[in-house]
């Protein structure tokens, strides 16, 4: 209602609080889309992935979580100050045990192996965590990849049993670019050995269970490769118990395309039972 003909003014401290109301819920909003934001500070959410990266600033954002037979992980995506994008698999430790760069140059080879390894010698043993396993040299040292593809350097470092030389669950790689000598990927495995490292089935009784996976009549595939192990049974399996087993790589002559069929034939080395067949 209006007197004199004038109208009825609204108080100023409404017009403030309206103002200060939608404030609070700008505000809100933004705390919101902070919070539901998936890019992290690394040094926050996980430390170690800074602290491998020397890159104090750099933001991550976690892209799985997952349960293995090496116990939890947690896998993140990172942008490197050079814009590379970059994984990082994360223990149950905290640590680092796994790096790839997402992208990676082409197939030009402009390194040497000896310079490769010269950068892999120093990165693994700023990173790894036992030093005994990285005292020498690499076990493996290899320019791998298709001349159409990525080349790149692969340097490998093996623990193994001093007495039996089984393969212990202490394994790192590193991978180098052929093309400028950085570092493209990293894997580490330092697991402590709760099982016997000497074997109650010899290599040739161990083989003949492998080879009672052929048929009768067919002819038998050559043995490739063979290697006593101490790794997870069921492998890869999150429940899985540590286990030695021999390990045979078994080959098939070429067939009309040229392809050599390959399978990895798994047997206990203490039981001799034949636990698995994987596709090589």
């Amino acid at each position: 209602m209006t007197t004199n003909g004038s109208r009825r003014r609204r108080p100023r401290w409404r017009g403030c609080l309206t103002v200060l109301i939608l404030l609070a819920i700008a505000l809100g909003a933004l705390w919101v889309l902070i919070q539901l934001s998936p890019w992290k500070l690394a040094a926050r959410v996980a430390p170690a992935i800074a602290d491998f990266t020397g890159e104090a600033g750099l933001r991550v954002r976690e892209l799985r979580e997952e349960e293995t037979s090496l116990g939890q992980m947690v896998q993140y995506q990172g942008q490197l100050k050079s814009g590379e994008l970059a994984l990082f698999d994360v223990d149950n430790k905290g640590n680092v045990v796994g790096f790839f760069r997402q992208y990676q140059p082409g197939m030009a080879v402009t390194i040497s192996l000896e310079t490769a390894q010269q950068v892999a010698d120093s990165f693994v043993r700023q990173h790894y965590t036992s030093p005994s396993l990285i005292e020498g040299p690499p076990d493996t040292a290899e320019l791998v990849g298709s001349i159409e593809g990525v080349r790149f350097y692969r340097f490998v470092w093996f623990g193994s049993d001093a007495e039996t030389g089984s393969l212990l669950p202490q394994q790192v790689c590193v991978e180098v670019s052929a093309q400028n000598g950085q570092v493209d990927g990293y894997y580490a495995l330092d697991q402590a050995v709760t099982v016997s490292a000497r074997p109650q089935v010899d290599r040739q009784t161990a083989e003949q269970a492998a080879l009672g996976i052929v048929s009768s009549g067919e002819p038998l595939p050559a043995v490739e490769r063979y290697d006593l192990v101490i790794t997870t049974v069921p492998l890869l399996d999150p429940e899985g118990k540590q286990a030695l087993v021999w390990r045979f790589t078994l080959a098939w002559p070429p067939d009309e395309s040229g392809y050599t069929p390959m399978l990895d034939v798994i047997v206990d080395a203490q039981t001799g039972e034949l636990l698995s067949v994987e596709p090589y």
